[in-house]
């Protein structure tokens, strides 16, 4: 059991070790850019202008990937997917979902944390 809480306490530590160092401010003002983007990004589709709602959806994207929001990450995707499709750019519809650059590390943190899994299951046995 012990080592169940330490390979947890390890992971929860393992989850942002690759994040920028950023101070509070400056994530405050990340965040704050973000959530404009946002709200840009849905008023411009709101009102027919997709070519516009698709500049700040991609900007919006940007921003929560640095942030590395998942939530984020995943809503501003879809939402340029969505409009991609409505300017009739399928292929780039495809691509915003695609997230290769976001899904990558992921699966690198799954395979380290399988790892880390392993290996405490392993000195339990």
């Amino acid at each position: 059991m012990r080592w169940l809480v330490v390979a947890l306490i390890f992971l929860a530590s393992g989850c942002g070790a690759g994040k920028a160092t950023v101070s509070g401010n400056s994530t405050s003002l990340a965040q704050s850019r973000l959530s404009q983007a946002e709200t840009r990004a849905a008023g411009f589709a709101k009102s027919g202008d997709y070519q516009n709602a698709a500049r700040q959806y991609g900007e919006a994207l940007r921003i929560a990937t640095t942030l590395e929001n998942a939530d984020a990450i995943a809503g501003n995707a879809i939402n340029l997917s969505v409009v991609q499709q409505w300017l009739g750019r399928d292929a780039d519809a495809r691509a915003a979902l695609d997230g290769s650059r976001w899904c990558a590390r992921l699966d690198q943190e799954i395979e380290e944390i399988d790892g880390v899994w392993t290996a405490v299951m392993d000195d339990a046995a």
